[in-house]
């Protein structure tokens, strides 16, 4: 599969400028990017001589599951996750603009939660609230049947959450 330089393509990525490896399947579905940037065509072009040598010599071996890592294309990266909770909790009521009681809000969760998680605590106003639900609801409603063409829509209602907790 990956050993045809049809299952490759140069193209240039929108923020650096600089080049970028994809490679596709049998039938023109996006697998990867590389993680390397290049800043000529022949650059990449010697990647792709490599790539496709290299998988040469590991289905030979039948050994490419210790090569591959898997990142989606259109992926956040795992330090917007890595073992972080975020707690959502609405600001614009009364109970949360009471200092005390916020003082105490976050305490309690501070001593609740597992030493090796960190917490994230997130107050949204009324209009970012309301959003966040509206992500929130679409998304759960989504994950009810995970399917390979709702993919794209799961990854857009969570980083649109994401973008919201992330105040990005």
């Amino acid at each position: 599969m990956l050993l045809s330089s049809e299952n490759y393509e140069v193209l240039e990525d929108k923020k650096s400028h600089l080049l970028r490896v994809r490679i596709k399947n049998d039938i023109d579905n996006e697998l990867i990017n590389s993680e390397d940037v290049f800043r000529t065509e022949a650059d990449a072009n010697r990647f792709i001589v490599k790539s496709m040598e290299l998988f040469a010599s590991r289905a030979t071996k039948g050994d490419f599951k210790s090569m591959v890592r898997f990142k989606r294309l259109d992926g956040r990266p795992a330090k917007d996750y890595n073992s972080i909770i975020s707690i959502v909790y609405p600001n614009w009521t009364a109970r949360f603009n009471d200092q005390e009681f916020l003082h105490i809000f976050h305490d309690t969760l501070i001593k609740c939660a597992p030493a090796h998680l960190s917490l994230r605590l997130v107050g949204l106003n009324f209009n970012e609230m309301r959003e966040f639900n509206q992500f929130f609801d679409e998304l759960l409603s989504e994950l009810n049947e995970v399917t390979f063409d709702n993919r794209t829509r799961i990854s857009s209602l969570s980083d649109g959450i994401m973008r919201i907790i992330m105040d990005e």
